[in-house]
């Protein structure tokens, strides 16, 4: 149940954290805990009120801390617990950090807004459909809401610049990297990067009065099935007007998936023209580089002026907090 009448920015917020064993999970459980990890600000102070995990259930928080977290009074006094329901329903929580997978996800957040607590989503895995259900939820309750599929400020701005730049050039495509353990491919980040393009370029044709799209160009031969990846098609509903463009049946951006040891998380995206290429890239080197956005938005859930609703990615909140 959330605990905070009054979201003020000197307001202390109280996060659970389901999914507090995987890589995320530990990296959010040492910034909440140790905020001057990542120089957050002092203010609001953040209070650890729950954690969920059914492979460590029992298991003193303080045993998975790191050493400078375990010294912490939340990470003392707690215990983690196998199911969400209960830490919901015996804590005050007023935001729920869900880093689970997507077997669980959806389900969380709803408990979560069914208590009113607001759900931030670093998983990924939801359906566009459960997206939609989530979304009428939380504005039902008048809760915000958001999913992020990329908590980093780097990211952030690498869709930001590749949407500028899709209005100016016709060819794109899109190469995302990652460690051996994400469970799902393409990235959220690489489609969000994707469906963002391509919003850009049918905003553009149509301010210019002069129709384009993106020319996913194939092989006329194709040896190996699949390798010029997966293709996410230019699509009229990815602007507010439902301004209609005609586009080719190929027409789109195509997205390549790496999984490799040693990495972590990484996008480029590469632009072709006339005797020229650009390339916009990101690399996150560990999992520090997503806390300073993890905070960000969980500071941004809590303001009064926050809309109800799912908001998605970190963009309404970079010049909000």
């Amino acid at each position: 149940m959330s605990s905070v009448a009054d979201a003020s920015h000197n307001t202390t917020i109280n996060i659970a954290i389901a999914g507090v064993t995987g890589h995320m999970g530990r990296a959010a459980l040492e910034a909440l805990t140790v905020p001057e990890s990542v120089n957050a600000p002092k203010l609001p102070a953040f209070k650890l009120s729950g954690a969920v995990s059914r492979r460590a259930a029992g298991q003193p928080l303080a045993d998975l801390a790191t050493l400078k977290a375990s010294k912490t009074p939340d990470t003392q006094s707690l215990v983690i617990q196998d199911e969400l329901k209960a830490v919901l329903a015996q804590t005050q929580t007023d935001v729920l950090l869900e880093l689970t997978g997507p077997d669980t996800v959806f389900k969380h957040a709803m408990l979560a807004v069914e208590v009113g607590v607001r759900p931030l989503i670093g998983a990924t895995g939801m359906t566009a459909d459960e997206q939609a259900a989530l979304d009428a939820a939380l504005k039902a309750r008048k809760l915000p809401g958001a999913l992020i599929p990329n908590f980093s400020i780097g990211a952030v701005l690498m869709m930001q610049f590749a949407a500028t730049a899709s209005r100016y050039l016709d060819h794109a495509e899109i190469i995302e990297y990652h460690h051996t353990g994400k469970q799902d491919a393409p990235s959220g980040t690489a489609l969000l990067t994707a469906n963002r393009m391509i919003a850009s370029k049918m905003i553009a044709s149509k301010l210019n009065a002069n129709p384009a799209a993106f020319n996913a160009t194939s092989p006329r031969f194709e040896t190996l099935n699949g390798c010029r990846g997966g293709v996410v098609p230019m699509r009229t509903n990815e602007i507010s007007d439902n301004t209609s463009l005609a586009a080719a049946p190929q027409a789109g951006v195509p997205i390549h998936s790496v999984r490799l040891p040693g990495l972590v998380a990484h996008q480029e995206v590469i632009f072709g023209g006339l005797g020229q290429t650009l390339t916009i890239r990101h690399d996150s080197l560990n999992r520090q580089s997503f806390m300073p956005g993890v905070l960000l938005s969980a500071r941004w859930l809590m303001r009064p002026e926050t809309p109800a609703g799912l908001t998605i990615g970190l963009d309404a909140m970079l010049d909000a907090v």
